[in-house]
């Protein structure tokens, strides 16, 4: 299983940034045990809702963007999704870095990651779309958003989502896109390879539907 904490004799080690509730859940387990948080959030973030309030902007863009691009869309659509994920991804970086100050320190690995998951998002909403029509585009609706958001644990973390839900955590570009912006900005970059592959995934996967569809038609 994954480390959710270290007792060491006298002394507590927990990683509040990779689930503030989780590592209140280890100290109250060892509540006579000196803490020491070694990868801490910021006191401005002190729940850890920034990287969700960021995904699910992220998500409700890309999966509204992907709806106009099936309902109205004529020709380059892989480009326009490209184009789309590209700008959410500096957009949002210069939101949450360098405006409000939200999540520091990872400018263009925040904006890399925004936009791959960006492209999923919107790759994933647009070929349902593509496939099933108005049913396709429902269906993405409530995978990406409210099953996506839900099963990514949020500000809770991934490893307190019960049952069916945490097995979808990390499946899903939500918690992929969450698990990835919070290696990033508070962890150096580690345990991003596998959100990031996922995000891929998510991202050929979709395109691989439209061009296939296109050459249908």
């Amino acid at each position: 299983g994954k480390v959710r904490g270290v007792l060491l004799p006298g002394r507590l080690l927990v990683a509040s940034a990779r689930g503030a509730v989780e590592a209140q859940t280890v100290r109250a387990a060892f509540p006579r045990a000196a803490v020491a948080d070694v990868a801490p959030l910021p006191a401005h973030d002190a729940r850890g809702l920034s990287a969700v309030f960021t995904v699910v902007g992220m998500t409700v863009a890309g999966v509204a963007f992907a709806a106009l691009l099936t309902l109205f869309g004529r020709r380059a659509r892989l480009l326009a999704i490209g184009l789309f994920a590209v700008a959410t991804g500096i957009v949002v970086a210069l939101t949450v870095d360098t405006l409000v100050g939200a999540l520091t320190g990872a400018f263009w690995a925040t904006a890399a990651i925004v936009a791959l998951g960006a492209a999923a998002t919107g790759a994933a909403a647009h070929a349902l779309g593509r496939l099933l029509g108005p049913p396709g585009l429902a269906l993405a609706v409530l995978l990406l958003i409210p099953l996506g958001q839900g099963a990514s644990g949020g500000a809770l973390g991934a490893d307190l989502v019960p049952g069916f839900f945490g097995a979808l955590s990390g499946a899903l570009p939500a918690g992929a896109t969450q698990s990835a912006l919070r290696g990033a900005v508070y962890f150096g970059g580690a345990g991003t390879t596998v959100p990031l592959l996922v995000l891929a995934a998510w991202a050929l996967a979709g395109a691989a539907v439209v061009v296939l569809q296109r050459e249908r038609t």
